[in-house]
């Protein structure tokens, strides 16, 4: 399995705070699959794997600047944790 993290989008939104979605691509069999995913979720499901297992570090939860060069920081930082975890 190989999992990437190719890309993201900043979303604005009137009826939420703006926030970041990035697109995961998954091979698999041969197969790719897509998804996309806020950080919030990644968070969340480090939180919850820290409990049964040891895990590598995640990036940072708080990101000061909204600009690309951050928002790829974080981005590459997201890939490597899952394919630290999908080895």
């Amino acid at each position: 399995m190989e999992v990437y993290i190719p890309s993201f989008r900043y979303e604005e939104s009137d009826l939420e705070r703006a926030y970041t979605v990035f697109k995961i691509e998954v091979l698999m069999n041969g197969r790719k699959h897509f998804v996309e995913k806020r950080y919030s979720e990644f968070h969340a499901l480090h939180k919850k794997l820290k409990k049964c297992i040891k895990t590598p570090e995640i990036p940072s939860k708080h990101v000061r600047n909204w600009v690309p060069k951050v928002l790829e920081q974080r981005r590459q930082g997201l890939e490597m944790y899952l394919q630290v975890r999908c080895v």
